[in-house]
């Protein structure tokens, strides 16, 4: 219980109704009189906030009931989602990613084989500190900075300069200092590809006679309005659409990234996850599709 500076009347919480209608004074005067006078018990307060967790699971428990009534689907399998995945803003239900867990064994000798790598050596990392560089952008000259795994940038960042940096550099920009990449000749010049799936899909093409180039990045903004740059690995002229290979965990880990951009660009964008199905035939069939986005599993 507290007590009313004033009156001597004894309350749980000393309302401003009461400093109004008892004593004639309003919040403001009050303070000035007592600025360290506590409005509240102790009792009170747990009171309240007891109500308000309890008002809270209540309201979870609704939303978790109506979420199960009409689930969102798994992405991959089409299996109902949990209401847990669905609050992370996750599309899938987590059992597709190839995932394992280590032993302690097992971790202390990919700790170890790290030690003792070049890589780290060479960068000289202590806890959670990394190594800045500062750059002078090749397009305005002016200074930014970056961390080390990203010292291969040329511009600032701003969308003017990094297009007029592709254009200097060409298409075949992408940083392959840490990728593993296949070099073909096409048309007298020199296209690099990133995979597997991308070289059996650019000799099907060929052997096909279709027209395939690896298109321009696209500007992107993300969720937290940063712009980005998507590179697609082919596109097709003469049916004006995108084609990005990629394997069942790539697509779930950029599936958000690449709704973004198939929707800012309003572009028709077609993904391959199944090897087998990297063919001409199985593209052929999907391209009159109405929608911006096509997955082929």
């Amino acid at each position: 219980m507290i007590t009313c500076p004033i009156c001597n009347k004894n309350f749980q919480l000393l309302s401003f109704r009461h400093l109004l209608c008892k004593h004639n004074m309003i919040a403001s005067e009050f303070r000035k009189l007592y600025p360290t006078y506590i409005y509240a018990s102790e009792e009170y307060k747990k009171s309240m906030s007891q109500k308000k967790i309890e008002f809270g699971n209540n309201q979870d428990q609704k939303k978790k009931e109506e979420y199960y009534q009409n689930p969102k689907k798994c992405f991959t399998c089409g299996k109902p989602l949990t209401y847990e995945r669905k609050k992370q803003g996750l599309f899938t239900c987590g059992t597709h990613a190839k995932s394992t867990h280590h032993t302690k064994e097992t971790k202390d000798k990919i700790s170890n084989s790290l030690k003792n790598s070049k890589i780290f050596k060479e960068r000289n990392l202590e806890g959670k500190y990394s190594v800045i560089s500062y750059h002078t952008c090749n397009i305005c000259n002016n200074s930014f900075i970056t961390r080390e795994c990203d010292g291969l940038r040329k511009t600032c960042g701003k969308l003017e300069c990094l297009k007029k940096q592709v254009e200097i550099d060409g298409i075949n920009i992408r940083n392959y200092k840490n990728h593993q990449h296949f070099k073909i000749t096409k048309d007298q010049k020199d296209i690099y590809l990133e995979s597997s799936f991308e070289i059996k899909l650019a000799k099907n093409l060929d052997d096909n006679q279709i027209k395939w180039i690896q298109p321009q990045p696209l500007s992107y903004i993300d969720l937290f309005k940063q712009r980005h740059l998507y590179y697609a690995d082919f596109y097709l002229p003469e049916y004006n659409i995108y084609i990005d290979p990629k394997n069942s965990y790539l697509l779930n880990k950029s599936i958000k990234k690449l709704i973004r951009v198939s929707k800012q660009n309003n572009i028709k964008l077609l993904i391959i996850s199944n090897e087998k199905l990297l063919n001409w035939e199985n593209i052929k069939e999907k391209i009159n599709i109405q929608k911006n986005i096509i997955i082929i599993k």
